[in-house]
């Protein structure tokens, strides 16, 4: 549970149960602060003096180590946790999968500087190692709100749709025809759908 709500511009998340977010407590070196969830709604936690703060709720499960990545053979140092479970694997998967002892539906790489020596393949990284009041960075797949005009996205006037007006939602004149990336012009609106990084949540 991350005490403050994601950023809703244009709609951040998917729907809950389907946006995987990686949170990372800061630094970011540890392999061991590093734990992949999974959105399962919104909610809010009023305080003592009436304030109400905005919660995002995330299910932690617990993760398993299926690969670890050295410098001398890899050459870098990361690390490879599956979540959950699932039955249709494919063949190669299964092979990869083997020395770990689980079927995973989603397996992520996380880079680390320095690799854990008490860490082994198949061990469980769970959501005790953060505490409450630590500082994390949360990283998602932005929902995306499509393409959109100026009227919805800059906020532009419309025109008269009255004494003979017919340019309704049109933007009008706004700039010289070379656009720059300055100009408020029809585009996607809000944020693209994409990877998106927030920092220092607490």
């Amino acid at each position: 549970m991350v005490r403050k709500s994601l950023p809703n511009r244009g709609g951040y998340c998917r729907q809950p149960g389907i946006l995987l977010l990686s949170v990372k407590i800061r630094p970011t070196n540890s392999i061991m602060k590093t734990l992949f969830t999974r959105k399962i709604g919104m909610t809010s936690l009023i305080s003592e003096d009436g304030l109400a703060t905005a919660v995002t709720l995330l299910a932690a499960e617990p993760g398993v180590v299926t690969q670890i990545k050295n410098h001398e053979t890899d050459g870098y140092n990361a690390l490879q946790l599956g979540f959950g479970k699932t039955k249709r694997l494919t063949k190669p998967l299964q092979g990869h999968f083997k020395s770990s002892g689980a079927s995973p539906k989603v397996a992520r790489e996380v880079r680390v500087t320095e690799l854990d020596s008490e860490l082994k393949v198949g061990d469980s990284v769970s959501a005790d190692v953060f505490e409450v009041g630590d500082t994390v960075d949360v990283t998602g797949v932005t929902k995306g709100k499509g393409f959109a005009g100026t009227i919805k996205r800059h906020n532009f006037h419309r025109g008269r749709k009255t004494h003979g007006g017919r340019s309704y939602r049109r933007p009008g004149s706004i700039g010289p025809k070379k656009y720059s990336k300055v100009k408020k012009c029809p585009d996607r609106w809000a944020m693209p759908g994409g990877p998106l990084s927030i920092q220092k949540l607490c």
